[in-house]
């Protein structure tokens, strides 16, 4: 899969960091260890609690701006995402999906990601490390079953 493959996920879906996941996952193909119960209710209730993510971000943006720039570069984004891969026990994604993750969420494409842009890509991170495809599928054709058939063309 090419890095321009990823990105394009990534547009395809407009910002919604669900469906883009769910997409990267299929492309990727990755086998992706399943998270305990407890961390995916833990990032579930991060990414529904804009205090506490916006809480969470600044404390990750801070501990590894190393150069204390600022700005995340790209290194310093490699070692955030694997010390939270590490942590949670996930398999850490590939470099181009990381990649696309970084220049997607990098809006003025200097290379670095800006506090506002961390919480972009912090938020995209979260949802495609824990949240798999089949879920999104599972409320999306319950969705559908509930509605019921459409009837003369409504």
């Amino acid at each position: 899969m090419s890095s321009e493959r990823v990105a394009q996920a990534l547009r395809d879906h407009q910002g919604h960091a669900g469906y883009a996941a769910s997409e990267l996952r299929e492309l990727a193909d990755a086998s992706v260890k399943e998270p305990d119960f407890d961390d995916k209710d833990y990032v579930e209730t991060l990414l529904t609690s804009p205090i506490m993510f916006k809480h969470v971000c600044q404390e990750h943006f801070e501990k590894f701006d190393e150069n204390e720039n600022g700005m995340l570069e790209w290194e310093e984004i490699v070692a955030l995402t694997g010390s939270l891969y590490s942590s949670f026990g996930l398999k850490q994604p590939s470099d181009e999906i990381l990649r696309a993750f970084f220049n997607n969420s990098d809006e003025n494409q200097d290379g670095s990601l800006s506090e506002p842009e961390f919480r972009k890509f912090f938020e995209s991170f979260l949802r495609h490390a824990f949240f798999e495809t089949d879920q999104l599928r599972k409320i999306v054709d319950s969705s559908k079953s509930k509605r019921g058939p459409k009837v003369g063309g409504c």
